[in-house]
């Protein structure tokens, strides 16, 4: 993948990041139900992604059993848990504060990567983990708006995601290629082998959360 596309995915996403927060804040001053808004999110996503599915021709069998459910299960936790955490850390907290709380996410992520990864990073790298912490440590110190319900909620939305994501790339890493094999049940009544792209593998989570 070329650079411009890296940075043109992280401007996306940190984009889209972005205006979920401020959409979420807005909703949750005129409903403060975080618990709830979590759960309509969650299932509003389930038939935009069976739209999306099955408009594509070369999609796989949407059929994952036993074998390979256990793993695809876990990573739907994280990721509804960190949804869930988000929304009350939002509720808690000014938008802009939740922000500078979830900048800790690559701590979490360096951490999470060597104890489930065996990954280590250079010492330049640890390095600046230690100016993010110290420049979060910070702003929370001047935060008016600080609570401890909006940093351990940040936080728990921080460590849900990066496990998400860094079993996400153990599951996609356990192929020889770039995608996540699978068995699946066609319906001839035979057990075959195909393989979930990262968008596919993104596409079930979304399902099964």
């Amino acid at each position: 993948m070329d650079q411009s596309r890296v940075i043109l995915y992280f401007v996306l996403w940190y984009s889209l990041t972005v205006i979920y927060n401020i959409s979420n804040k807005h909703v949750l001053n005129e409903f403060p139900l975080p618990t709830l808004i979590t759960f309509i999110q969650l299932f509003l996503g389930i038939p935009i992604i069976f739209a999306e599915w099955y408009t594509y021709n070369d999609r796989p069998a949407l059929h994952v059993y036993r074998q390979n459910s256990s793993g695809y299960l876990k990573l739907s936790l994280y990721h509804g848990l960190g949804n869930l955490s988000t929304v009350y850390s939002l509720q808690a907290g000014t938008v802009s504060f939740t922000h500078v709380l979830k900048a800790l996410e690559p701590i979490f992520a360096s951490i999470l990567s060597y104890f489930l990864m065996g990954s280590q990073f250079t010492m330049p790298v640890y390095a600046s983990l230690l100016v993010i912490i110290a420049g979060v440590a910070i702003t929370s110190i001047e935060e008016i708006t600080f609570t401890w319900f909006n940093f351990i909620t940040a936080m728990c939305s921080n460590l849900f995601y990066q496990l998400r994501i860094v079993c996400a790339k153990l599951e996609l890493n356990s192929s020889t290629t770039s995608t996540t094999t699978v068995t699946t049940y066609i319906d001839a009544g035979t057990w075959t082998t195909t393989t979930y792209s990262p968008t596919h593998l993104f596409q079930v989570l979304t399902i099964l959360r």
